[in-house]
């Protein structure tokens, strides 16, 4: 069965509930298309894009209803079932323990519908009817000449398949925009913490600077060094200089003049802008060492 059918002499593609639309026919489980998208109506919910009338005066699972005192899991076309009110799909039925699809409905992507409703004019799977011609379907951002042929819920703008207002391309398909806080990311259409350098994560998208996520940590790539949460080059520095807060000083030595900690060598520390050892140590060789009493 194709997944297409033919609608003021345009082959149009089945929508699921919740989906965007250009037609009601084109709208599966007895939504309707309002607003441009399949919705469900009739006193009927929206679960998993399906349209189903629930009992709510017992308290059952997201994906069971209550039946004889009891809760029964919900079913679609293929699933096993004991009542017809299992089987969710619109003119399904519990037949020898399965949802089936009713007489005069035919089963097309675990929906059912009217047999009907079969196109008049068919094209080739990657295509579609238009005006009596096929055309192939387009992705975002390729040529179009009707809405019709854009695939992932994209729109024909000046002859091109764009994402309507509202909504960005993801993976192929033009999804809602959701607003992330500043210290978030979105990635695939939900917000993640933006990471910094040698934290836990799970998106290359997350981690800070061009750092990348390698074995769940953001990591700098190679030939470059972590500073101040920014990859720079490992190789900025001239020999015996470090690179400390952007700017390069000169490595010092015990008793030699310093700005920073981190330039003194030999476990000094700088103090009043001199490597020296701590008190709990003494000179040995150029190396600060814990001093160690003998008994004697």
């Amino acid at each position: 069965m194709s997944k297409f059918w033919l609608v003021n002499g345009r082959c149009i593609r089945r929508r699921v509930p919740g989906t965007s639309c250009l037609a009601n026919e084109q709208c599966l489980d007895e939504s309707l298309c309002i607003n441009g998208y399949c919705r469900c109506t009739n006193d009927t919910e929206l679960l998993s894009r399906y349209c189903i009338r629930r009992n709510k005066t017992k308290n059952c699972d997201t994906y069971q209803i209550y039946i004889n005192d009891k809760c029964l899991d919900l079913a679609i076309p293929g699933e096993e079932c004991i009542n017809n009110m299992q089987c969710i799909a619109a003119a399904s039925i519990c037949h020898a323990g399965k949802c089936i699809c009713s007489n005069g409905y035919i089963e097309v992507k675990k929906y059912c519908i009217r047999d009907h409703f079969r196109p008049s004019a068919k094209c080739p799977d990657n295509q579609i009817l238009i005006n009596g011609h096929c055309y192939e379907f387009a992705k975002i951002g390729q040529y179009c000449i009707d809405t019709a042929i854009c695939l992932g819920n994209a729109i024909c703008y000046n002859n091109y398949c764009i994402c309507p207002n509202g909504t960005i391309a993801q993976n192929g398909r033009c999804e809602n925009v959701k607003h992330c806080l500043r210290n978030e990311i979105q990635i695939d259409g939900q917000c993640y913490p933006k990471i910094n350098i040698g934290q836990y994560c799970q998106f290359t998208k997350q981690c800070v600077s061009i750092s990348t996520c390698q074995n769940s940590i953001c990591t700098c790539p190679p030939g470059t060094v972590a500073q101040n949460n920014i990859c720079i080059s490992s190789g900025l520095c001239p020999t015996g200089q470090l690179l400390i807060n952007e700017n390069c000083w000169d490595i010092a030595y015990i008793g030699q003049q310093c700005q920073f900690t981190r330039q003194c060598q030999g476990y000094s520390k700088c103090v009043n802008n001199i490597c020296q050892c701590a008190n709990d140590t003494i000179i040995h060789d150029g190396l600060c060492f814990k001093e160690h009493c003998k008994n004697w």
